[in-house]
């Protein structure tokens, strides 16, 4: 029995050839669009020093406020979600503040470090204490989109061909990733 070198199949159809050299090409470059969009949350999101900082106080921003906030039971580390139920003043400092037998409420203003970044998503919207699980149900939310896309997409290209949705879907990643 003698073997032939190639497929038949292959033979009628071609081999690899410059449409998916082409096809390959255009999924590589999408992909870095891809992948910086998944990084970029880190970037946007990051976990940042913050402190309660009254908007009373009118202190500048990223002036370090660490005595409106209680200490943590048993800790020696402030809460920075909560802070002093006292009015303050623009003339308050921590000599002149009483603490003492006064309840705790939550902190209506936060600011935040910019040591590492000037401003991000984090500081602009807050989302720090109870507001926090707002960084991860972005993370989440994305994820779902890309997979309704990915289910979409598949069954989509069933109706329309491969062809036409792979370069609708690049096209897409790469104008959404841009924008």
């Amino acid at each position: 029995m003698e073997t032939k070198g190639t497929d038949d199949v292959l033979d009628r159809i071609g081999n690899f050839g410059r449409f998916q050299l082409r096809v390959i090409g255009l999924v590589q470059f999408v992909g870095v669009f891809v992948a910086w969009q998944i990084l970029s949350s880190s970037f946007m999101l990051p976990e940042v020093e913050f402190w309660c900082s009254p908007l009373e106080l009118n202190l500048p921003r990223g002036q370090a406020v660490n005595w409106t906030s209680p200490t943590r039971p048993g800790e020696r580390e402030q809460d920075s979600c909560l802070m002093y139920d006292i009015s303050y003043h623009a003339d308050m400092t921590e000599q002149n503040m009483q603490t003492e037998g006064v309840a705790n409420t939550t902190c209506s203003r936060w600011d935040f470090s910019r040591s590492k970044s000037p401003e991000s998503v984090a500081s602009q919207f807050s989302l720090v204490c109870g507001n926090d699980y707002l960084r991860s149900l972005s993370h989440s939310l994305y994820m779902a989109g890309k997979m309704v896309g990915a289910l979409g997409s598949g069954m989509l290209s069933d109706k329309f061909g491969r062809k036409q949705m792979i370069l609708i879907s690049a096209l897409s990643v790469l104008f959404f990733g841009v924008v």
